[in-house]
C-alpha cells in the first residue's frame, strides 16, 4: 500500500504553481546554456576554426553539471516550502499518533523530493537530446546523467529533511543545511589538506601513507567527487583527481582506482544520506516520547 502521507504530497505539490515555475526555469536555463554553445559552435565553424570533438563533449559536460547543480540548489528550497506549510498546519503535531508516522513522514518529504527531481530531468531530455546532436554523446551517458541527478537529489534532499525537521524554524533549517553543504563539499577537501600537511611535517613514511589513504577515504566522502568521475567518464579528462592524488601522495594510475573509487563514493554518499534520514526520524520519536510523557506527568 503507497504511503498516505507520499499521495498527498503528490496531490498538494502537483496543484502547486511552485512545481510548474520550477520546471520552466530549469529548462530554461538549460536550452539558453544550449543554444549559446550552439551559437557559438556556428560562429567557429564561419571563421574556419578547427574544433575537437573531445569540445563537444566537454559542452555537454558544462550542461550536465548545470542541470545537477540545479538540483542541489533547488532541493533546499523546495523542502522548506513543503516544511513550511507543515509548520503552519501544525501537521505533525496532529498526526503523530498515527503507528509509524515518523518514518512515514520523513519517506514521504525524501520521496515528493526525489519525485520532482525525476519530473525536472524528463522534462530537460528534449534539451538533453538536441545538445547530443553534435556533442556525439550516446543514450547510455543521458542514462547515466539520470542516475547522477537522483544520487545528488537523494543526497541534498536527505540533508534538507533532516534539517528542516531537526531545526523547524525555516530560516535555521536553511542555514544549518547550507552548513551540512558545507562541510561535505569543502569541509572535506580542507580537512585532508590539514592531515597531509601535518603528516608531511611528521617526515615518516608511514605517516604520510596512512594520512593519504585518510585523505581519501574524506574526498569519496564528498559528493562533488562522482562529478569528477563523470566528467571523467564523458571526456577522458581525469586532471582534476589526478591532481588531488598527487598533492596528498596517493596513486591513482591502476585501473582498479577508476573502477571501485568512484562507484564506492557514490556508495558512500547514499549511507551518508540513509544516516541523515535516520536521524530525521529518530528526532520526530525523540520529541513524540517527549511529548507523551509530558502530558502524562500533567494528567498525574
Amino acid at each position: 500500500m503507497i504511503n498516505p502521507l507520499l499521495r498527498a504530497e503528490w496531490l498538494r505539490e502537483g496543484r502547486n504553481n511552485r512545481l510548474a515555475l520550477t520546471i520552466i526555469f530549469y529548462n530554461a536555463v538549460l536550452a539558453l546554456i544550449t543554444i549559446l554553445f550552439m551559437i557559438f559552435n556556428t560562429e567557429s565553424f564561419h571563421e574556419g576554426y578547427y574544433f575537437d570533438p573531445a569540445v563537444y563533449r566537454f559542452q555537454y559536460f558544462i550542461i550536465s553539471a548545470v542541470q545537477i547543480g540545479l538540483v542541489i540548489v533547488f532541493m533546499p528550497f523546495t523542502a522548506w516550502g513543503m516544511f513550511l506549510k507543515d509548520n503552519d498546519e501544525e501537521m505533525v503535531r496532529r498526526y503523530k499518533v498515527i503507528p509509524g508516522f515518523s518514518w512515514k513522514y520523513v519517506a514521504s518529504k525524501i520521496g515528493i523530493i526525489m519525485s520532482i527531481s525525476l519530473l525536472l530531468y524528463f522534462s530537460s531530455l528534449p534539451v538533453l537530446s538536441l545538445s547530443c546532436i553534435y556533442s556525439g554523446v550516446s543514450w547510455t551517458e543521458i542514462l547515466r546523467l539520470g542516475i547522477m541527478v537522483m544520487f545528488f537529489s537523494f543526497w541534498s534532499g536527505s540533508v534538507a529533511v533532516y534539517a528542516f525537521v531537526r531545526w523547524q524554524n525555516g530560516v535555521r533549517g536553511f542555514s544549518m543545511n547550507a552548513f551540512f553543504y558545507a562541510v561535505f563539499f569543502i569541509g572535506t577537501l580542507l580537512l585532508s589538506e590539514l592531515i597531509y600537511s601535518l603528516a608531511s611535517l611528521s617526515q615518516g613514511p608511514e605517516t604520510i601513507s596512512d594520512s593519504s589513504a585518510l585523505c581519501m577515504i574524506l574526498a569519496g566522502m564528498n559528493p562533488l567527487v562522482c562529478i569528477a568521475g563523470y566528467l571523467a567518464g564523458i571526456t577522458g579528462d581525469n586532471s582534476i583527481m589526478n591532481a588531488f592524488c598527487s598533492h596528498v601522495g596517493f596513486d591513482n594510475s591502476g585501473k582498479m582506482f577508476s573502477l571501485l573509487f568512484y562507484k564506492l563514493s557514490g556508495l558512500m554518499g547514499v549511507i551518508i544520506a540513509l544516516i541523515f534520514l535516520y536521524r530525521a526520524v529518530a528526532h520526530l520519536e525523540r520529541e513524540s516520547r517527549e511529548r507523551d510523557a509530558l502530558v502524562k506527568a500533567e494528567t498525574l
